[in-house]
């Protein structure tokens, strides 16, 4: 048995030495997530790094991802949108009561950092309308 003060760990903490390839790419795409949600929640509405040229679908497609970072980049990245030349896409009728859909779901997500994101996305879309030139 292992004694106190003993120079060996209780509980060893390896790791399997091979992963299938079908897990390492789980974990690789999982990690990229995780560091554009980083950017993502470094920004507060400022796109520092999240792709402006997306389509809003595509971006939109990605509310019901299983992983976490996605779900909240997808927030954080139509938050950016405004103030934005691509704000008025989000002005759309029928695009803004998505949004709108898609931001309230996520106000009760089981990550809070997706609820903060819906947050964010809410309260960029109450800014006040820019004056006209």
């Amino acid at each position: 048995g292992v004694g106190y003060g003993s120079a060996q760990p209780a509980v060893s903490h390896r790791v399997a030495p091979f992963a299938s390839r079908g897990e390492r790419g789980e974990r690789a795409e999982q990690h990229q997530d995780e560091q554009a949600q980083q950017v993502a929640l470094s920004s507060n509405g400022q796109s520092n790094g999240l792709p402006l040229d997306e389509p809003l679908a595509s971006i939109l497609s990605k509310r019901d991802s299983t992983i976490w970072s996605t779900r909240a980049a997808c927030l954080s990245q139509v938050a950016a949108f405004v103030g934005t030349e691509r704000e008025p896409e989000l002005l759309h009728p029928a695009t803004a009561q998505q949004i709108v859909a898609i931001a309230l779901l996520h106000l009760s997500d089981a990550h809070y950092r997706v609820a903060l994101s819906a947050l964010d996305c809410i309260a960029a879309g109450g800014h006040p309308p820019a004056p006209a030139p």
